[in-house]
C-alpha cells in the first residue's frame, strides 16, 4: 500500500449541495470494497486501455477521442446506456456503431475548433479562404469525392479502406458543415465563449468508481467572470428551445451536464465551476444556432440519473455475469396502466360518439 496521503476535495453539484469525496493521488494497492478505495475494477468496464495510465488522480490526459473511448472507466455514455436499456445491460458493452449524424457532429466539432482558433489568433478572413486541411482535421477527417458510373462503388470502398479510422464525410456533409459554421459566425454568443480549451479528458475516482469524461470545451474569460465553464457542442436537426429541452431530458444531456461539471470540479476542487453550456447548431435548414445553459434544476435531474446509473453499475459488478436475455418483469407479472392524457383521450372518443347521436 502506498504511503502517499489522500487529498480531500469537494464536489459541488449546485450552489447549495456540497458532497465530501476522497481522491487518492496513488491508487497502487487498492483493494475492492473498502472505504475510499475502488469498489469496481476498471477492467470491468468496456474498453481495452488501462485506467491507470496516469500516475495521479484526478488528472488530465492528452489523447484522441478514439483513444478516450478505449479507456476502461465509468463514462456518461456508459451510464446513460445502463439507464436507457435497463434491464438489457449488455448493450453498454456492445459499443455504438457511429451513425451519419454522429459522424457529422464529430467532424463539425473539429471544424468549429479550427475556426475558433483562427478567430482567436485573428487570422480568420472568411470561410471560403480557410485552409481546412491542417491540424486535427487533416489527421482525423476526409471528404469523400462523389463518384458515378462504372467503378463508383469500388472507388468508394477503396477510399474507405485507405482512410480507415478517420471520419469520412461526403461533399454534401461538408457543405452542411459550412452552413453550420456560417450560422455560428452570426451568433456572437458563440465567440464570446468558444475561446478556451477544446477536448479535455479528465480521469478521477469517485465513490469507489473509476471515472472518465471528455469535455468538448472549457471557457474561462471575462464573459464567464474568469470562472471555468464546461460546455458541449450539440448538432441536431431541430434546435429551438422546445425541441432541445425534450431531447435534453430524453437523451440524458442533463446527466452529461452534471457528470462533466463534477469532472471539472474534481480537477479544480477549490474553484467555482460555471453553469454547463450547450452550443447548439442545426444540421438542416434554417441552420439555427443557440447557446443554452443548465440551471440547478437540470443539474439536480442529472445528479439523480447519474446516482442511479452508478448504483446500477455497482449492483451489476457485485452480481457477476449478466443475464443472457433481458427479463422485463423480473419479480412478478407487471401490471399495466395508462397515463392521464391517454385515458382522457379515450374518454373524449366516447364523448364524440354522443355528439353524433
Amino acid at each position: 500500500m502506498s504511503n502517499k496521503k489522500e487529498k480531500d476535495v469537494l464536489f459541488r453539484s449546485s450552489l447549495d449541495d456540497v458532497k465530501d469525496a476522497k481522491f487518492s493521488p496513488d491508487i497502487e494497492g487498492f483493494t475492492i470494497g473498502t472505504e475510499g478505495q475502488l469498489e469496481i475494477e476498471p477492467e470491468w468496464f468496456p474498453g481495452s486501455d488501462d485506467f491507470f495510465c496516469v500516475d495521479h488522480f484526478p488528472s488530465i490526459l492528452n489523447c484522441s477521442e478514439a483513444e478516450y473511448h478505449k479507456i476502461q472507466a465509468f463514462s456518461n455514455s456508459f451510464g446513460s446506456t445502463l439507464l436507457n436499456e435497463d434491464p438489457w445491460f449488455q448493450k453498454a458493452w456492445a459499443g455504438i456503431e457511429p451513425s451519419r449524424p454522429m459522424i457529422l457532429g464529430s467532424a463539425a466539432e473539429l471544424y468549429l475548433e479550427l475556426l475558433s482558433d483562427c478567430i482567436k489568433d485573428q487570422s480568420f478572413i472568411d470561410l471560403d479562404r480557410m485552409n481546412w486541411k491542417v491540424g486535427k482535421i487533416l489527421k482525423n477527417v476526409v471528404v469523400m469525392p462523389l463518384w458515378s458510373g462504372t467503378g463508383a462503388r469500388k472507388n468508394q470502398q477503396a477510399f474507405k479502406d485507405d482512410n480507415e479510422g478517420k471520419l469520412i464525410i461526403t461533399e454534401k456533409e461538408f457543405d452542411t458543415i459550412m452552413m453550420m459554421l456560417k450560422s455560428a459566425l452570426s451568433n456572437s454568443q458563440f465567440w464570446e465563449r468558444l475561446n478556451g480549451t477544446w477536448q479535455t479528458v479528465i480521469l478521477w475516482i469517485e465513490d469507489g468508481v473509476p471515472m472518465k469524461a471528455m469535455l468538448d470545451h472549457i471557457t474561462q474569460n471575462l464573459i464567464t467572470r474568469n470562472v471555468k465553464t464546461p460546455g458541449d457542442l450539440k448538432t441536431t436537426d431541430i434546435g429551438n428551445p422546445r425541441a432541445f429541452q425534450k431531447k435534453m431530458y430524453d437523451r440524458n444531456y442533463d446527466m452529461q451536464a452534471y457528470h462533466y461539471t463534477v469532472a471539472l470540479q474534481a480537477l479544480y476542487p477549490d474553484e467555482k465551476i460555471g453553469p454547463f453550456i450547450w452550443y447548439v447548431l442545426e444540421t438542416q435548414d434554417p441552420y439555427g444556432s443557440a447557446v443554452y445553459y443548465a440551471d440547478e434544476v437540470v443539474l439536480e435531474s442529472g445528479r439523480a440519473k447519474r446516482a442511479r446509473a452508478i448504483e446500477l453499475a455497482k449492483q451489476l459488478y457485485k452480481k457477476g455475469e449478466l443475464a443472457e436475455f433481458p427479463n422485463y418483469s423480473p419479480d412478478s407479472p407487471k401490471e399495466f396502466t395508462l397515463w392521464d392524457w391517454q385515458i382522457n383521450k379515450s374518454l373524449r372518443m366516447e364523448q364524440e360518439n354522443e355528439t353524433l347521436n
